[in-house]
C-alpha cells in the first residue's frame, strides 16, 4: 500500500478496543464481512472520542455479543492498514461468568465463534496475527504498563 501524504489523505485514524475471551483452549472470535470479503477479528471495536478503551470494550461486548465483561490486562496492540482507515487495536484479556452469547448481527458483523488456540491458523485472522495472539494467551506480557485514561 501506498503511503498517504497529508494532502492526499481521505482515510481516519481509528483507535478500537478488543477482548481476547478464552475458555477450555478456545478463543472467541466474531466474523466480519465488508468490501465482499469475510474475516474473523476479535470481537470489540472502536472507542467514541473521549471513551475509555476499556469502558468501550465492556460496551461492545455487551452490544454485539449480549456479553457482561470484566477488563483485564492489556495483553497486545496492533495496526491494521488498508485504503481507507489506519486502526490502533489494543487487545485486552477480558473474563466473563458466561461462556453463552448471543450474536447481535449489524451490516458487518455476522458470526461468531469459539476457535480453538491450537486452530487459528486455519481461519482468516486479520489481521493475521495467530501466533502473537496465542502466545500472549499462553504467557501474558509482565512488563505491559498501561495506564488507561488518566
Amino acid at each position: 500500500m501506498e503511503k498517504a501524504s497529508k494532502e492526499n489523505h481521505v482515510g481516519k485514524i481509528a483507535v478500537r478496543a478488543a477482548g481476547v475471551l478464552v475458555t477450555d483452549g478456545r478463543i472467541l472470535l466474531v466474523n466480519h464481512r465488508k468490501h465482499g470479503r469475510s474475516y474473523w477479528v476479535l470481537p470489540g471495536g472502536h472507542a467514541d472520542f473521549g471513551e475509555p478503551l476499556r469502558d468501550a470494550l465492556v460496551r461492545e461486548m455487551k452490544e454485539e455479543l449480549s456479553l457482561d465483561v470484566t477488563v483485564g490486562p492489556l495483553l497486545l496492540v496492533h495496526e491494521f492498514l488498508a485504503e481507507d482507515v489506519h486502526v490502533v487495536n489494543h487487545a485486552f484479556r477480558v473474563e466473563t461468568n458466561s461462556a453463552e452469547f448471543r450474536v447481535k448481527p449489524d451490516k458487518v458483523l455476522k458470526d461468531a465463534r469459539w476457535i480453538p488456540l491450537d486452530e487459528l491458523d486455519a481461519v482468516e485472522l486479520l489481521p493475521p496475527i495467530a501466533r502473537e495472539l496465542r502466545k500472549a494467551v499462553e504467557n501474558p506480557p509482565t512488563n505491559t504498563l498501561y495506564l488507561g485514561a488518566v
